[in-house]
């Protein structure tokens, strides 16, 4: 495993096929799968779905670098996958020691469903990159509370117990 034992987080694109399976390598175990939605939240016809994945983000209409410093709109898969992966990057430069379990829930329990697609269409929903930041500092206020809460708490309870 890198990073000194807690892992890499792989981020695949799921395929462009319109196929209910999720395409390779998004499929191997332990890489985050990223299908793709519209502007309106609405699964896109040609991204591939299913059990396996992960997560989704906009990946229709999507202006772009190409070569010569030129500009294009373009569609797919692959234009999703690196905002997960931007996410990704975020929380791991706030947490560098963060695990790829810690990553990955993190990014799933900052994720915004979208009511018009199935679970197997959008995987766990849209991840809203803010919300995760805000929750990753919020885990690092309740540390710090606990560090400080619980010890006062002990010694408190103790003095009720001892002095009725």
């Amino acid at each position: 495993k890198g990073r000194n034992g807690k892992g890499c987080v792989v981020v695949a694109a799921s395929g462009n096929q319109g196929q209910s399976s999720v395409g390779y390598p998004a499929n191997i175990e332990g890489v985050i799968a990223v299908g793709s939605i519209d502007r309106n939240g609405v699964h896109a016809s040609d991204a591939n779905y299913g059990k396996n994945l992960d997560f989704v983000a906009p990946g229709v209409n999507v202006l772009t670098t190409i070569l010569n410093g030129e500009y294009d709109v373009l569609s797919g898969t692959s234009l999703a996958a690196p905002m997960i992966s931007g996410i990704a990057a975020l929380l791991l430069s706030l947490d560098p020691e963060a695990t790829v379990s810690k990553v990955y829930w993190n990014m799933v329990n900052a994720c915004r469903e979208l009511p018009q697609n199935t679970h197997d269409k959008i995987g766990h929903g849209l991840v809203d990159a803010y919300l995760a930041l805000m929750m990753n500092k919020l885990s690092e206020v309740k540390e710090v509370i606990l560090r400080i809460l619980v010890p006062f708490l002990i010694v408190f309870l103790n003095h009720l117990i001892w002095n009725g």
